[in-house]
C-alpha cells in the first residue's frame, strides 16, 4: 500500500472509520492524488462537526449535511491572500468543484460505513442526485451540479502573458510556462517531468503514467522555439546549479532556484507560485496554472483537431471529458453569432434609424 501522510489529515488518522476508509481507498490503487483529496475531504468534515465525541459524523443526518454544505458555501477558501479578485459562477467562496468534491466524499465515506458497520443506520444522510431514466424524473442532488465557465484568454492577452514571461521571467519558468502550455500538461504532470522524459531531437515529452490523473501513457509534443529555451535551460542554468549544490544529472527536470535549497527538486505549489506572481504583473486575475491546459485544448480544437485526438493528447479518460474542456467561452460564441447575424442585424439597424429619424 502507497504512504499515506497522515500528519496532514489528523482528524482522519484518529477515527478508526475514517482511517479505514482512506486505507480502503490507498489499497484499492487509487492515485496518491485522489486518496490525498478524499482524505483532506474527510478531515475538512470531521473538522466541521465539534467535539471529541466523533459518533456525531459517524450518525449524521441529512440535517447535518445539509448545515455541513451552508457552511461550505459561506467559507472563504484558504488562498493566502491570493485571488481575491477571483469569483465563481455560484457565488460561493469555494469554488462549485471543490464543494461537490467534498460532498462526494462524505457520501462514498458514509457508504463505506454502512457496509462496513462503522454506521448504525442504514440510509446515507447524503442524497444521490439522478439525471433520470425512461419514465422516472431526475432526482436533485446534495447540491446542484453547475458547470464552471472557463475562462479561455484571447489571442492578445495570451501574446501578452508571453511577452511578459519571456521578457521577465527566468529561462526555468519560461520552459516551465511554454511547456505546460504546448504539452497541456497539469502541474503534476510538469513537475514531475524527468531529463530523460525528453527528446529534444524530436520535439517530444514522454508523460509517464504514475504522473497523470488518469493514469494514462501518453506523448506530446513542444514547439522549436520551446525546444531552443529547453536546451539552454538543461545544458546551462540546470547543470551550473547541479554542479554548484548536487542534485541527480538524469533526475527531475525542474530544479530549485532559490538560496534555501538549491538544486532540489520542485514541488507542485512552486508552479502556483510562478503563475501568481505572472497573474499579478500582468494584472490578469483569471489566469490559473491551469488556464494554460484550457487554452491549448481550445487551441486544438479550433484548429480542426478531432475530439479524440485532443483527448488522447490531453490524457482525458474520454472524449465526454474533452467536450467540457474545449468548449468555446461565452465570448466567443458570441462574437461567432454576432458575425453570422451581421447582414440580417444590419438591416434591422436600418429600419429602425429609419423609424427615429422623424423623432
Amino acid at each position: 500500500m502507497q504512504e499515506i501522510k497522515w500528519q496532514y489529515y489528523p482528524k482522519v488518522e484518529q477515527n478508526p472509520a475514517a482511517r479505514a476508509f482512506v486505507e480502503s481507498q490507498a489499497r484499492r490503487q487509487k492515485s496518491s492524488k485522489t486518496v490525498d483529496a478524499y482524505a483532506r475531504n474527510l478531515d475538512d468534515l470531521f473538522g466541521w462537526f465539534s467535539g471529541p465525541d466523533t459518533s456525531s459524523v459517524l450518525e449524521a443526518s441529512l440535517e447535518d449535511i445539509e448545515r455541513y454544505i451552508d457552511g461550505l458555501c459561506m467559507r472563504a477558501p484558504r488562498t493566502r491572500g491570493r485571488r481575491e479578485n477571483v469569483t465563481h459562477i455560484a457565488a460561493t467562496k469555494l469554488s462549485t468543484a471543490t464543494i461537490q468534491q467534498r460532498i462526494v466524499t462524505a457520501r462514498l465515506f458514509f457508504d463505506f460505513c454502512i457496509l462496513r458497520g462503522f454506521r448504525t443506520d442504514p440510509q446515507n444522510p447524503v442524497p444521490r442526485g439522478s439525471p433520470g431514466y425512461g419514465d422516472s424524473r431526475p432526482r436533485r442532488g446534495a447540491f446542484p451540479h453547475r458547470q464552471q465557465v472557463i475562462w479561455i484568454p484571447s489571442d492578445d492577452i495570451w501574446e501578452r502573458i508571453v511577452t511578459h514571461v519571456v521578457g521577465r521571467e527566468s529561462l526555468r519558468n519560461q520552459v516551465m510556462v511554454l511547456l505546460a502550455y504546448e504539452g497541456a500538461l497539469r502541474r503534476q504532470e510538469l513537475l514531475g517531468l524527468r531529463v530523460e522524459d525528453i527528446d529534444l531531437g524530436t520535439g517530444l515529452v514522454k508523460v509517464r503514467p504514475e504522473l497523470s490523473k488518469t493514469g494514462i501513457r501518453r506523448t506530446v509534443t513542444f514547439s522549436a522555439a520551446t525546444g531552443t529555451l529547453l536546451a539552454r535551460y538543461m545544458r546551462h542554468d540546470r547543470a551550473h546549479l547541479l554542479a554548484a549544490f548536487g542534485g541527480e544529472a538524469e533526475g527531475p527536470l525542474f530544479v530549485s532556484e532559490s538560496n534555501r535549497n538549491p538544486g532540489s527538486p520542485l514541488c507542485i505549489g512552486a508552479f502556483n507560485d510562478v503563475i501568481d506572481r505572472i497573474r499579478r504583473a500582468v494584472d490578469i486575475p483569471q489566469l490559473t496554472p491551469h488556464t494554460l491546459r484550457h487554452l491549448r485544448c481550445t487551441v486544438l480544437k479550433r484548429c480542426g483537431v478531432e475530439l479524440q485526438d485532443i483527448a488522447v493528447y490531453a490524457g482525458h479518460a474520454s472524449v465526454q471529458s474533452t467536450e467540457i474542456y474545449v468548449h468555446l467561452a461565452p465570448e466567443q460564441l458570441a462574437r461567432r453569432i454576432g458575425k453570422a447575424l451581421a447582414a440580417y442585424d444590419q438591416r434591422l439597424e436600418r429600419v429602425i434609424a429609419e423609424a427615429t429619424v422623424d423623432q
